[in-house]
Order: structure tokens, then C-alpha cells, then sequence
């Protein structure tokens, strides 16, 4: 589905005022948020395959009618991305640093791309279970 023309200019408009308010912060805080949405897109790869596969596994059961199985490798699925999603919680929450320093030698922008993930951390606990979950409705036709 296209988005209208409202709907363009309302995210454009939203998309402004978060560069500006982003790039009033200064250089270290901008390019630190920079660095860090680059490891979060990365980051969110598991669950986001994740998702994709099991709405493909789960339709693809709800389709032959074992909704048994289907149930199965959703619970399955959740666990999974559960255990992932601590592991990289404690990861970034312990080591977003050394994850940073990838992208930039600079400490301050290192310092800032780190705190702005610990911020991010509790985030990788939640998104995994709710990505499994709407690869198993999208898997059932059940979204919007």
C-alpha cells in the first residue's frame, strides 16, 4: 500500500525536525548517533530474517493445515530470538564500545555512539520476541 501525499509530507517534515534536533546536539553527539544507528541496522538483522522466515515457515504449515506445527515453530522462534537478543543485549550493553571503534577512532565519538547504545540495549531484549510474533501472524494473514 502507497502512502498518500499527506502522509509523505508528514514523514519528510518528521524527518526534518529529527536532523535538527539531531545536529543541534553537536559534531561528537550527531556522529556518535551516526555510528550507532549503523550498528543498530546491522544489529537488527537476526530478527528481521528471523520474522521473514518463520511468516514463510508458518504459512506454509497453516497452508498444508498443521497449525500444530505452525504454533511450534513460532514458540520455537521466539526462544531463538530470545537467546540471541540477551546475547547482543550484554554485548552492546558490555562491548558497544569496541563495536563503535569500527567506525571512528575518534574516543569522543566512541563515547557518545556507546552511550546512545546502552540507551539502545533493552531494546534488542523486546524487538526480537515482537519480530518472531508478527512473523507468525503475517504468517496467518492476520496484519493490517
Amino acid at each position: 500500500m502507497e502512502k498518500s501525499r499527506g502522509e509523505r509530507k508528514l514523514s519528510l517534515r518528521l524527518f526534518w525536525f529529527a536532523s535538527l534536533v539531531r545536529n543541534r546536539l553537536g559534531l561528537e553527539a550527531s556522529s556518535g548517533y551516526g555510528v550507532a544507528s549503523k550498528l543498530i541496522g546491522f544489529i537488527m538483522l537476526v530478527p528481521s530474517a528471523l520474522m521473514q522466515s518463520l511468516a514463510s515457515f508458518i504459512s506454509m504449515n497453516v497452508g498444508a493445515g498443521d497449525e500444530k506445527r505452525a504454533e511450534k515453530a513460532a514458540v520455537t522462534g521466539v526462544w531463538i530470538c530470545e537467546i540471541v537478543g540477551v546475547a547482543v543485549f550484554f554485548l552492546v550493553l558490555r562491548h558497544g564500545d569496541l563495536f563503535s571503534a569500527v567506525f571512528t577512532a575518534d574516543s569522543a565519538v566512541i563515547a557518545k555512539s556507546f552511550a546512545y547504545l546502552q540507551g539502545f540495549a533493552p531494546e534488542v531484549l523486546l524487538t526480537p520476541v515482537l519480530f518472531a510474533f508478527i512473523g507468525y501472524y503475517n504468517g496467518h494473514e492476520a496484519t493490517v
